[in-house]
């Protein structure tokens, strides 16, 4: 499955919006599902609303709550950036590099949390930290189920005395 950013290069506008929506949504499902269960209820862990067919997504995408937990944060912030769009308040243009960015990060997301392969992954991270605190740890990129693709992190600090890693791999 090819990033947002290189589909909507090639499928234009319609695909990126449609995408968009799409992605925001299913994070939304995604959360909710998430706090239900933090509650105490047992909510479905599969989704099954179709994608965009370009999306490649499975049918059914089952939910891997140990994921979620792991990156819950990320998540609601990444759906975030993309709520006035999906709402269609903010325009959505395939030039705005900075939706772009957003929408890659979170298919990223959604392909891990939906434990499928990372086959063909491109990520590209630039991260400075000022200082790393002994127990801290800062992670430019970290990936999971990535079977090939081309991950490049430019990663620098200044002071490290915790954990400093340009790309984290776990393949399950």
């Amino acid at each position: 499955m090819d990033p947002i950013s290189i589909a909507a290069g090639t499928l234009g506008f319609t695909f990126l919006n449609e995408a968009i929506k799409f992605m925001w949504a299913e994070a939304g499902k995604i959360l909710e599902r998430y706090h239900k269960r933090k509650e105490g209820a047992e909510p479905p862990a599969e989704l099954d609303d179709a994608a965009p067919e370009a999306m490649k997504l499975p049918a059914k995408r089952k939910i891997d709550f140990a994921a979620v937990e792991k990156n819950h944060d990320k998540l609601a912030q990444l759906a975030a950036g993309l709520s006035g769009h999906a709402a269609g308040f903010m325009p959505v243009s395939t030039d705005d590099k900075p939706l772009l960015r957003n929408a890659d990060e979170l298919q990223a997301l959604l392909v891990e949390i939906f434990g499928l392969p990372g086959e063909g992954l491109r990520a590209t991270a630039q991260m400075h930290v000022d200082d790393v605190k002994s127990g801290g740890e800062a992670t430019a990129i970290d990936a999971t189920n990535v079977l090939e693709g081309n991950l490049n992190a430019n990663a620098t600090a200044k002071t490290v005395e915790g954990k400093f890693t340009g790309i984290k791999i776990t393949n399950r």
